[in-house]
């Protein structure tokens, strides 16, 4: 009898078989193979609702190809943009367990690491653009930052300087191109800025305004820290890899993504340059601590991740400071930098993890129907299951002997019924989606067993 794998969908936006971040999808697909797992990529448009299946690609020697994929144990959602309205129906109905829970937006996340005290020392003054902030933090700080308080990759920052009684402002476009403007006064950079404002905000976002870190270690140009912190196989936390980006000369950021002559530096060596061996090594060790205590404040007020992209700056005095958190982060950094075995876990660990999920879903249903048998040993029918999984209904319920009719109405699939409403009630959308309703349960097989099972226990919601 063969064993059933578990399920992993890498939720994300095509357009016909273009991927955002095919590679990394293609490896993990690889990766996927030899960990034992399904693993398929996909958007809104493929769900198969009714016959609970999703049209899946995988990388073959022909290209992204498509195949009708079983339904997923776990999702991870990697979807960075396109966040239509079929997309945000989909993502918000409880449709599928995913391995990250939603994020808040990046000025949202540095109020709530601010008012946190296992963080609060780590974040530069922040806050949310208005002319009136901009005047007061003008005359605070003679370097300043305006941020996307949604934005990613480095796109629409604007760093503004004061030098000898005027400003100088460089900014990034949404299309990654540079612009440079000297200003005479305050009210020259108040009303350059509300112009860029309007025209460089992403999907009609608001703008952050944050107290600006001299990180220009090297002469001209802005250098920080990215610290990649993940889940591994076992659902820990830990530090996959760190590393120097370098922003190309007069940049406002560091991103390395559509940036000619940014360059990825490893991260001890340059710290020891710069500060000495022993400090390097504080310094190296409290990045570290850093992303502990952030991974503490999100899980608590937030929900489950199981990896961060955290921007780190670390002034010509040696204290570190925190620029922002990405929830979706790259990993190419670390290929960048020759760091093999960082860049192999960086790939790795997501799906290590997701298949860790699955186990601890199988396993709690498990003990679950356990339970339910010790109590009703005469109520409960267990399968062993061939590839195709069969959905099992368990009745706990102390009642009446049930009709004929209402025995054919339980052996239909209750999930599929309450499907179909939920689709009539979305009407245009059903045309887009056919996504709607309640996620599945757990269908996950331990690689050592001989059988598989799949399963729906008839008295507990949809997870």
């Amino acid at each position: 009898m063969k064993q059933r794998r578990p399920v992993i969908g890498i939720f994300t936006y095509r357009k016909g078989t273009w991927f955002t971040e095919s590679f990394v999808f293609r490896q993990w697909v690889e990766i996927g193979r030899k960990l034992g797992a399904n693993v398929y990529v996909f958007n809104e448009s493929d769900i198969r609702l009714r016959h609970r299946q999703i049209r899946g690609f995988k990388f073959t020697r022909s290209g992204w190809t498509a195949a009708i994929e079983p339904w997923p144990d776990i999702v991870i959602d990697r979807r960075r943009s396109n966040w239509n309205a079929a997309f945000r129906i989909m993502r918000n109905r409880s449709l599928f367990p995913y391995a990250n829970d939603k994020f808040v937006l990046k000025s949202k996340a540095l109020e709530m690491f601010s008012a946190d005290e296992r963080t609060a020392r780590w974040l530069p003054t922040s806050m949310p653009y208005s002319e009136r902030n901009l005047r007061s933090m003008l005359a605070h700080y003679p370097l300043l930052y305006a941020k996307p308080g949604n934005g990613t990759g480095g796109m629409g920052v604007v760093r503004i300087q004061a030098k000898q009684g005027r400003y100088e402002v460089w900014g990034r476009k949404r299309s990654f191109g540079l612009r440079n403007v000297r200003l005479r006064h305050r009210g020259e950079v108040v009303r350059w800025l509300a112009h860029w404002t309007r025209s460089q905000r992403i999907r009609n976002g608001s703008f952050v305004l944050q107290q600006g870190i001299d990180t220009e270690l090297l002469p001209e140009r802005t250098a920080d820290a990215r610290v990649l912190h993940q889940k591994n196989g076992e659902g820990e936390w830990v530090t996959t890899g760190m590393a120097i980006r370098v922003g190309t000369p007069r940049s406002p950021n560091s991103n390395l993504a559509g940036q000619r002559g940014s360059a990825a530096l490893p991260f001890l060596p340059f710290m020891e340059k710069h500060f000495g061996l022993e400090q390097a090594k504080a310094i190296e060790e409290e990045c570290r601590c850093v992303a502990q205590r952030l991974t503490e404040v999100i899980e608590d007020k937030i929900g489950s991740l199981f990896e961060l992209g955290i921007d780190l700056a670390v002034d010509k005095a040696g204290k570190i400071w925190l620029l922002e958190v990405n929830p979706k982060p790259s990993r190419d950094l670390f290929r960048k930098i020759g760091d093999k075995e960082a860049y192999q876990n960086a790939l790795t660990y997501p799906i290590a993890y997701a298949m860790y999920l699955a186990r601890q879903r199988h396993e709690k249903a498990m003990h679950k129907i356990v339970q339910i048998h010790d109590q009703h040993p005469e109520k409960i029918a267990v399968l062993e299951l061939e590839e195709k999984p069969v959905q099992v209904e368990i009745q706990v319920h102390q009642e009446k002997q049930p009709s004929e009719q209402q025995v054919q109405q339980q052996q239909e699939p209750v999930q599929d019924r309450e499907q179909d409403q939920a689709l009539k009630q979305d009407g245009e959308q059903k045309r887009l989606l056919q996504v709607n309703g309640p996620g599945p349960n757990a269908k996950y097989e331990e690689a050592h067993k001989s059988h598989s099972l799949s399963y729906r226990s008839a008295d507990a919601p949809a997870s």
